[in-house]
């Protein structure tokens, strides 16, 4: 019984540490590059990471909301179609810090953006 106690404790421990991710699968299906492209929780400030999408490129995107608050929110996507104009995009759907999908696929193309959140693959 002690061994089992100990096991126990030892996993709920390591299970405080774990990371929470969001993936985002991001398309550029334009004839241009879509520069300084950036997911965050909408209310939230953090350090931001930018990519960079050639016509027709295909990047994964990870947001990391492991230090987030645990509360409920949405997504923002900015992003540079050219130098001077900058576009953002408010989606989905987080809870208690935690991403509700296993994937979203965004493709940006010459006049829209498209989402489409995968909440689980068969």
């Amino acid at each position: 019984m002690k061994y089992f106690l100990y096991i126990v404790s030892i996993l709920l421990l390591s299970s405080c540490s774990s990371e929470t991710k969001a993936k985002f699968e991001i398309e550029n299906k334009t004839n241009f590059v879509i520069d300084s492209i950036n997911i965050k929780s909408f209310d939230h400030e953090r350090k931001s990471q930018f990519i960079k999408l050639e016509p027709d490129q295909i990047e994964t995107y990870w947001l990391d909301m492991t230090e987030l608050p645990k509360v409920d929110g949405d997504y923002l996507l900015t992003f540079k179609r050219n130098e001077t104009s900058k576009e953002l995009k408010r989606f989905g759907y987080f809870t208690n810090g935690y991403p509700l999908e296993k994937v979203t696929k965004i493709q940006i193309e010459k006049d829209t953006v498209i989402i489409d959140q995968i909440f689980d693959e068969y």
